[in-house]
């Protein structure tokens, strides 16, 4: 380690050289309360919405130039008039009515006696209620909300029991 400094190792720094910025920094201006671009049209933030209903956010954003928050905002009902949102909410609706009929048609073909066989319809019912479960959404509140639990008890075949004969 050199304690001492050589001549031509130092520099004289002048004080106008201080506030002279060598960096490539760009000052960003506070836009907070100012519209960051064009705003979309009612009836196209509708077709976000219903895009992003029978697809997914960001595939619908990405067809529509838009950010998927702001299309799955859209498929919620959010920022849109009240007739637009009455529409895409209905859609809504209807999307989980389908997929909860579905579910419960295929419940009524499940035998519980037969369940190694039947293992296509529970897988079914399980990505049925998946999809019922993302269309739903998740709410706070137990008010009007159905549960439906389903148990199934391990079951037991003829083999694994004591047999006694009786005479």
């Amino acid at each position: 380690m050199n304690l001492f400094i050589e001549d031509e190792e130092i520099e004289e720094i002048k004080i106008e050289d201080l506030f002279k910025s060598k960096d490539k920094g760009v000052v960003i201006k506070n836009r907070q309360g100012e519209s960051r671009g064009e705003e979309i049209p009612d009836l196209q933030k509708e077709i976000i919405a219903h895009d992003t209903l029978e697809s997914s956010g960001k595939s619908a954003a990405l067809v529509h130039g838009n950010t998927d928050q702001s299309a799955n905002g859209y498929a919620r009902g959010e920022n849109l008039p009240e007739d637009a949102r009455n529409r895409v909410l209905a859609h809504k609706h209807d999307i989980a009515d389908l997929a909860i009929s579905k579910l419960m048609d295929s419940l009524n073909l499940f035998d519980p006696n037969a369940l190694d066989k039947q293992i296509d319809i529970v897988k079914s019912a399980s990505m049925l209620a998946g999809v019922v479960e993302k269309i739903s959404g998740k709410t706070d509140s137990k008010g009007n909300q159905v549960t439906l639990n389903l148990y199934m008890p391990k079951q037991k075949s003829l083999e694994s029991y004591n047999v006694i004969e009786v005479r």
